[in-house]
């Protein structure tokens, strides 16, 4: 069978990720260069990986003239940034369009599409005559209270993408109504770039973000204490 992720036993050691496979039986092999496992190609699996920097992990098994499918995990180690944040909030960029399946995607979150920047606690609805057809961008820095590996819950009603240090986290861009997707990476503790954008579409709306802490078995909403504004 093709190996998997054991996401209960990742640790961190050193500065490294340790990242734990599930493997049958067989001889399992992975990279981490972005190439394909082979039976001449790759590091034989024999405990968790040691992964310190963004890359894609990938394994294969194999048993005689056999070989299991090839398991992928994008993985994100993500450097804290020494910056120092204004206070804070975050800023919330807003864009309409009264033209009906004007906005569908966070694509469509244009320049000519922008009407106004307040400040904001969290990512959160706002107040404004628009029932459908915008969307706002979130920008911002959010803390990592400790080093580790975050899980992130985007919940929205239509779509949305969570992007920390300009590297996709979660991708919930659907214009499907209510969704949830989740996404993870390593944080050191710290600062860290933030941006989080959604749009509406037409009938219901729903914006609610989480977060995993390292350790943690639950997603819990992200407090306001966490965001920072940029200078």
């Amino acid at each position: 069978d093709m190996p998997i992720l054991d996401s209960r036993r990742i640790s961190c050691e050193g500065g490294k990720v340790m990242v734990p496979l599930i493997c049958e039986d067989g001889e399992p092999r992975y990279t981490t260069d972005g190439s394909e496992p082979s039976p001449a190609n790759g590091s034989l699996y024999a405990g968790p990986v040691g992964l310190d920097k963004t890359c894609t992990l990938k394994a294969r098994t194999f048993n005689g003239d056999k070989s299991s499918f090839t398991y992928e995990l994008p993985f994100l180690y993500l450097n804290a940034s020494k910056v120092k944040a204004k206070g804070n909030g975050l800023s919330c960029k807003f864009y309409s369009d009264p033209a009906i399946r004007s906005i569908t995607s966070v694509k469509h979150l244009t320049e000519e599409r922008y009407k106004s920047t307040t400040t904001v606690s969290v990512p959160s609805l706002q107040k404004h005559e628009e029932e459908d057809w915008y969307g706002y961008v979130f920008e911002g820095w959010i803390k990592a209270p400790v080093s580790g590996v975050f899980g992130f819950k985007l919940d929205t009603d239509d779509g949305s993408q969570l992007i920390i240090d300009d590297q996709m986290v979660v991708d919930n861009d659907y214009n499907k109504g209510n969704m949830i997707s989740t996404g993870s990476a390593y944080l050191e503790q710290g600062m860290h770039r933030f941006r989080m954008l959604y749009f509406e579409g037409h009938f219901d709306e729903k914006i609610e973000l989480g977060w995993m802490l390292p350790g943690s078995d639950s997603y819990v909403k992200i407090p306001a204490e966490a965001f920072f504004q940029a200078k």
